[in-house]
């Protein structure tokens, strides 16, 4: 999910100063513009110890680009990274505790807090982990094909910490929801906890006084840009090619909502199914993403009704850690984005016809390196503008709206296809995985994500949202988008 906050660039755009604040800080030659950026967005402060030898962990780590811009952005989602896995029996409840609080120290960024203080903001490590708010257990009350909504009841507070939690929903068998905040990382990096704690939680099993080493990495997102040659750079830095144009674009007709009374909904299809969708793409040259983002504006188009006037656009998620060829991504990061696929104000005749209309625009787009456009600067600016002018910037551009007023910031709804989970399914040894999804945040309405996964041959269509206290339509809205997905995808 980025894994996944929904980011409309018109906002992005706000917290980036222009080129002539920023310029007098500015060195005159690349290299050196690129030193000067890379030193200041230096992954830690301080040293940091091998936590196995009794060692601390340095006590700040420097707040990212996108770490920024996800918490002036707050108030269009709640931040929660999660992920899903139902299990085919129960976990040791303490060795898993412990787990989940070693996992703050093989991720040190997990067991911090935000702190908004001076010229830049920091994390800072928490002064008591122990006895931080990491981990949860109660009775599961659901069924295996309904929504764990006892994962709203927990929450991650980015200023106190820490930004991890593990909750474990126990019946017969138990169900682990690992959450992040996702101003720490993407919708991989909630995987990439999640396996840490397997990990660890094996670990304990053979020795109880195992201790992590931390894991130091690099979580700035501009780390892409060195993969590349001097032309790709300059020809990324300025103007994106692919922002859409036209201000009237479609919105789901979504009640607002209260943000007291979070819902999820999930909906998996039937083994075999992503084969068909397979053979279909590529029988006509499109991949499986291509397809379902396909049905998925037609499944949107179908709620929302026939008009002309209206630009049909999906905010699509994309990974960068695709260009990191030379050095291994970071685990905990956000290294993703979102571009816009834009089909104008024609839907097309059937899937076929939609289908080409959004092949035509990704393929425009694969070729252009998508989410890299105008990072470079970004990153200079998040490097060298004071905090306090960033956040004014954003603020004054998108204020947080309550109610009634949240309509005007909302975004075109959004796809975050995670792909296929198998590869990185989480091992806790005896007690093996049946079923694994991936949710994305809770989208304030009438923003609406759609979180696509596949595990183990089957397609799983998860999204949250808010209804209001009087119950409203928005959860029939989302099982309509699932019906009409269904109907759409090829059986």
């Amino acid at each position: 999910m980025r894994c996944c906050l929904i980011t409309d660039h018109r906002l992005i755009g706000a917290a980036m100063c222009s080129a002539s604040e920023v310029a007098p800080c500015i060195p005159h030659h690349w290299k050196d513009l690129g030193d000067h950026i890379f030193k200041r967005s230096s992954i830690f402060y301080g040293s940091m110890s091998d936590l196995g030898s009794g060692g601390t962990v340095a006590p700040t780590f420097r707040a990212e680009m996108w770490d920024q811009i996800y918490f002036f952005l707050r108030h269009l989602n709640d931040l929660k990274g999660q992920i899903v896995l139902q299990l085919d029996g129960r976990l040791d409840e303490q060795r898993l505790q412990r787990a989940a609080r070693l996992t703050l120290d093989a991720h040190p960024i997990l067991g911090c807090r935000f702190v908004e203080r001076g010229w830049s903001p920091r994390w800072e490590r928490m002064d008591d982990p122990d006895g931080g708010d990491h981990f949860h257990m109660s009775t599961r009350t659901h069924g295996d094909d309904e929504y764990p909504d006892a994962i709203f009841h927990q929450g991650l507070k980015p200023n106190e910490g820490p930004q991890l939690q593990v909750l474990v929903l126990r019946g017969k068998t138990d169900e682990v929801c690992v959450l992040m905040n996702h101003m720490v990382g993407d919708a991989h990096s909630v995987v990439s906890c999640a396996n840490t704690l397997a990990r660890i939680y094996r670990r304990l099993g053979e020795d109880p006084d195992f201790r992590p080493v931390p894991i130091i990495e690099n979580r700035a997102a501009g780390q892409v840009l060195n993969e590349l040659d001097l032309p790709t750079r300059m020809r990324l830095w300025g103007h994106n090619p692919f922002k859409p144009r036209g201000n009237r674009a479609w919105r789901l007709p979504m009640d607002l909502g209260d943000e007291d009374h979070p819902f999820g909904m999930v909906r998996t299809f039937k083994s075999g199914r992503l084969d068909a969708v397979r053979d279909f793409g590529k029988s006509r040259g499109a991949t499986v993403n291509d397809v379902i983002l396909a049905a998925y504006f037609r499944a949107v188009h179908r709620v929302v009704g026939e008009d002309g006037r209206q630009n049909k656009r999906i905010l699509v998620n994309t990974g960068m850690r695709q260009y990191l060829k030379r050095t291994p991504a970071a685990e905990i990061a956000n290294l993703s984005d979102f571009v816009y696929c834009s089909i104008g104000k024609d839907i097309g005749s059937g899937l076929d016809g939609t289908l080409a209309l959004v092949k035509e625009e990704m393929d425009r787009q694969k070729n252009a390196y998508p989410g890299l456009h105008g990072l470079a600067f970004r990153e200079i600016v998040f490097s060298l503008a004071p905090y306090s002018l960033l956040k004014a910037k954003v603020m004054k551009m998108a204020p947080p709206q309550k109610g009634h007023d949240r309509k005007n910031v909302g975004l075109p709804p959004s796809l975050s296809n995670l792909g296929v989970l198998d590869g990185r399914c989480p091992d806790f040894g005896d007690v093996g995985v049946m079923n694994f999804y991936q949710p994305g945040p809770v989208n304030f309405p009438p923003s609406l994500q759609m979180a696509v996964s596949t595990f183990r041959d089957r397609l799983t269509l998860c999204s949250n949202s808010l209804e209001s206290k009087a119950g409203g339509r928005n959860r029939s809205i989302i099982n309509d988008i699932y019906d009409n997905m269904e109907e759409e995808l090829p059986d």
